[in-house]
Parts: C-alpha cells; sequence; structure tokens
C-alpha cells in the first residue's frame, strides 16, 4: 500500500520530527516550499540519491498546492503556519479521506497556536489525537534563530508535534 506524505515548508531539514525522511516500498514524500533556493541544500541531493523518484520537491504554495484531490494520507507542517482558513481549505482538497495532519511548534507557542488552529480545524472535522513532546536542534534555513540573530552554538528548545486525524 502506497502512502503518500506532503511536507510543506520543509526548508532544510525535512521531516525533522521524526529524525528524518525514511521511506519504505511504495512509499513516497514529496516536499512543497515557494522558495526554490530551499532545494538547494544538500540534504535534498541526499534523499533523491537515497530514494530517487519516491522523493519529489515542488515549487508551490501552501495557499494553492498543485496536487489532486485526496492523494495524500499526510501532510506535514513543521513550522510553516499560515492562516488556518486560507491553508485548511487547501490541505483538505489534497488530504484523504482519515488522513493526518501534523504541526510542529515550538512547546513555548502550542497554547496560542491551539488558540488560533483549533476552531477552523474542529468545523473542519479534524480531532486531535496525538501530542508529542520532543526537541528541537537546529536554525533556520538561513543560519539565524527565530530572532533572526547569527547562531553560533544551536541550543535544543522544546518543540511539540500536534497530529490530527480527519473525519
Amino acid at each position: 500500500m502506497v502512502h503518500r506524505v506532503l511536507e510543506i515548508g520543509p526548508g532544510d531539514q525535512p521531516r525533522h520530527d521524526v529524525g528524518g525522511v525514511e521511506l519504505s516500498d511504495g512509499d513516497e514524500y514529496i516536499a512543497l516550499d515557494p522558495n526554490p533556493s530551499e532545494f538547494d541544500f544538500p540534504i535534498w541531493r541526499t534523499l533523491k540519491e537515497k530514494f530517487g523518484s519516491k522523493v519529489r520537491m515542488i515549487l508551490g504554495s501552501r495557499e494553492a498546492i498543485p496536487e489532486n484531490l485526496g492523494v495524500f494520507d499526510e501532510v506535514v507542517m513543521l513550522g510553516s503556519h499560515g492562516y488556518p482558513d486560507k491553508d485548511l481549505v487547501e490541505i483538505d482538497r489534497v488530504l484523504a479521506t482519515d488522513g493526518v495532519l501534523k504541526f510542529g511548534v515550538m512547546s513555548f507557542g502550542k497554547d496560542s497556536f491551539l488558540e488560533e488552529w483549533s476552531p477552523e480545524l474542529e468545523k473542519r472535522g479534524y480531532v486531535l489525537v496525538n501530542e508529542v513532546e520532543s526537541v528541537y536542534v537546529g536554525t533556520s534555513s538561513i543560519g539565524l534563530n527565530w530572532d533572526l540573530k547569527p547562531v553560533e552554538d544551536p541550543k535544543p528548545e522544546p518543540y511539540t508535534v500536534l497530529t490530527f486525524k480527519k473525519g
């Protein structure tokens, strides 16, 4: 059985919630980013070499995902959050019935994220099914931290992955 994953805005750290991209037979991973330079990082060459056509990088926006209706089993947004009312229209369109939607948020911002996104998620039939505390160690792809200051020695920060099931 094919399991198709769409990650929106992965930058230079695809699937950092699970330590990177790992694919079984039949699995596919598609990365969506509006910035073509994000796909210039060495990690993308490594993934293409390792998995071949099972990994695709496509240019596009979360407000206009260039894929067909209901083709993904999982949509992942680990740090690229936009506007719930606009983003969920497209996510609903491309996520299969009973699909999974994962958000990654810095733990200090989890409550405000849920306050902003929960009404729209609930309205569309999404249910929170899992919440995993983790640690994020890294910087943005441009070598700056979240305050846009250069990072010399990145420190681990509490990070939460919220998993919603589409009902």
